[in-house]
């Protein structure tokens, strides 16, 4: 039995990083592997890790990966200080549990933070790295406060994980001597969601974009696409769900609603919990954003049968198969998303092809994603 130590930096389930942590904890080889988890706060995840059994401490901890409005804040320059003394305290905390719980091996589940590794590293405890997210790279991505310490620090743990090749390859252009696997993020099917047997398309037609409400997702490109969609007489409404992370771009979108005047057919849904009445009130689903490590909307559409739209950019294109439900759109071309969102509503699509793409999506259910970092773990 291997007692392994999951770090998340969300104490609120919420986000695919924590989502896909607790699914895997879901279906982890309980004989071979003893998870504890550390989370930085109360929350919501508490909850999750309750219902599974799971032992968990709370310490905590400050990211270092922020976004540039952030760094260049006057409050961030007055409290990075004080952050730096916690972390310096909870790295005592954090390093005494180890210790004392004789772990085995610790796995950070985010690049967003570096909490632990001095500790694990300190007592010769092997480290596992989860790579899922971009950084650095445009203006919506977060940056290291030092670029050249993080990525040294990073490549000497003793494995890391990306959850695509594209992340994959983009963190060894990074570090090209660190070792990296790929670990496709799961999605958990034993759930609620329900498997179509058919194509459903209401009138009006139903897009739905789900997702945080941030410039990285690219809502723009579905709003032009909506506003050609009523310049052509079809009759249809966008639904935007999802938190607003951006006031901002919120403000910028609204701009675009009120001069494309489609306000009759654009609505913010919000954040909700009920996904599966997400999905029933979706005919075709729209994925914009400008990068996605993974992805699990996409797999979702796919497992259920729901058409899905995506640009053709990083984990989106590598997940998508540019087929008979997954189609792929010129990332940032609103008239290229319109003619496929029209190439959808003419498509008549014989059942056995749902079947097709249901197979296709259970490569990355969760008990699959599971078992294969179980194994990355053990190795």
């Amino acid at each position: 039995m291997k007692k392994v130590l999951f770090f998340t930096t969300s104490g609120d389930y919420h986000g695919g990083g924590v989502m896909c942590l607790i699914e895997t904890l879901k279906y982890i080889d309980r004989k071979k592997i003893e998870p504890y988890v550390v989370i930085p706060t109360h929350g919501s995840t508490e909850n999750k890790l309750k219902e599974l059994s799971v032992p968990y401490v709370i310490i905590r901890s400050y990211d270092w990966l922020f976004s540039n409005s952030v760094i260049q804040s006057k409050g961030f320059k007055i409290k990075r200080p004080l952050q730096c003394l916690v972390n310096i305290l909870s790295e005592i905390r954090i390093y005494l549990y180890m210790r004392r719980k004789k772990v085995d091996a610790y796995h950070l589940n985010s690049v967003y933070s570096s909490f632990g590794f001095k500790a694990a590293m300190m007592l010769k405890i092997p480290t596992y790295w989860h790579l899922r997210e971009f950084v650095d790279d445009n203006p919506w991505t977060s940056s290291f406060l030092n670029e050249k310490k993080a990525y040294q620090t990073i490549a000497k743990a003793h494995k890391l994980i990306a959850v695509s090749n594209c992340i994959g390859n983009y963190y060894q252009t990074k570090m090209p001597n660190a070792h990296i696997v790929v670990v496709y993020d799961g999605v958990d099917f034993n759930s609620e969601l329900t498997i179509r047997k058919q194509m459903i398309l209401h009138k009006p037609l139903q897009l739905s974009m789900i997702g945080g409400i941030s410039e990285v997702k690219g809502h723009e490109d579905a709003l032009y696409a909506v506003s050609l969609l009523k310049k052509s007489g079809i009759d249809c409404v966008l639904t935007i769900y999802g938190r607003c992370r951006d006031n901002d771009y919120f403000k910028y979108l609204n701009n675009i609603i009120r001069k494309c005047e489609i306000e009759d057919i654009v609505r913010f849904a919000g954040n909700r919990s009920d996904i599966q009445h997400v999905y029933e009130d979706s005919d075709i689903v729209l994925i914009c954003s400008r990068s996605e490590s993974f992805g699990r909307v996409a797999v979702e559409c796919m497992y259920q049968n729901i058409p899905v739209i995506g640009a053709d950019n990083s984990g989106t294109l590598e997940l998508i198969k540019d087929g008979i439900f997954g189609l792929l759109y010129k990332t940032g071309d609103s008239h290229d998303l319109y003619q496929k969102i029209i190439a959808i509503t003419k498509r008549r699509v014989p059942s056995k092809d749902f079947n097709r793409m249901h197979d296709y999506s259970l490569r990355f259910s969760a008990i699959e994603s599971s078992k294969n970092l179980s194994k990355a773990l053990l190795s």
